[in-house]
């Protein structure tokens, strides 16, 4: 197996657009919104995965940043840290594993079984029904909701209209859910950090002058940052 490069032959050997850090390697792109940012990300770990994978080490993806100016026109570019690797030891060869951005709307359900023939006692029930949520400005792929589910199903941390919300649950899950009663947007940070951004693009889609007045005008108090694996 090759040795390692010293620091000094890791940037000679560098192309343009390229950094190293002493740690990491960095190349930085820029795009013209997030969803493009976010597939492009996803599809570079792909392959970064793929091209680098040996039995005894691996490069992962780690983390990525997008900053955009606190006022950008529409044709302003999106910067984006677009992927970072870093060496990790594997005994296995297994391929690294990713942890994306996660949230999920999180919701007080009730609801009743069909009893056709037969009868339940107690015949309502009562659970916590979670809507995973896709990247903010990605279309949804098996999450039921988008990315704008707060803006167009909540206000100030309260369904704005329950009855189309409950058909809907009702529809996804095979029973009649009775009532639903939103408690919180659980996600981790790094969820929260691109809907910030997302949000930040436009803001004209929320008839709001901040991004913290359409997070309070939407969700009110009821975001509950968490740790990935607890979403």
């Amino acid at each position: 197996m090759a040795e390692p490069l010293e620091a000094d032959e890791i940037e000679r050997k560098l192309p343009e657009h390229w950094e190293y850090d002493g740690d990491e390697i960095i190349r930085t792109y820029e795009f013209d919104n997030y969803g493009s940012a976010v597939r492009f990300v996803n599809d570079v770990a792909d392959l970064a995965d793929e091209e680098f994978h040996h039995p005894r080490s691996r490069c992962a993806t780690t983390r990525w940043r997008c900053a955009s100016p606190p006022t950008r026109s529409a044709t302003s570019p999106r910067r984006i840290s677009g992927w970072r690797t870093t060496p990790t030891a594997s005994t296995d060869g297994s391929p690294p594993a990713r942890s994306p951005m996660k949230a999920a709307y999180t919701f007080a359900a009730a609801f009743r079984v069909p009893t056709d023939g037969a009868a339940l006692d107690p015949n309502r029930f009562e659970t916590t029904l979670r809507l995973f949520a896709p990247a903010p400005g990605v279309e949804p792929g098996p999450e039921r909701i988008d990315w704008l589910f707060f803006r167009d199903r909540l206000w100030h941390g309260e369904v704005g209209d329950e009855a189309p919300l409950r058909a809907a649950a009702s529809e996804w899950l095979g029973v009649e859910v009775v009532s639903l009663s939103f408690s919180e947007l659980r996600a981790d940070e790094a969820y929260l950090d691109a809907l910030r951004a997302e949000i930040g693009t436009d803001l004209s889609r929320f008839n709001a002058d901040s991004v913290d007045e359409v997070v309070h005008q939407y969700l009110g108090s009821s975001v509950h940052v968490v740790a990935t694996g607890a979403v």
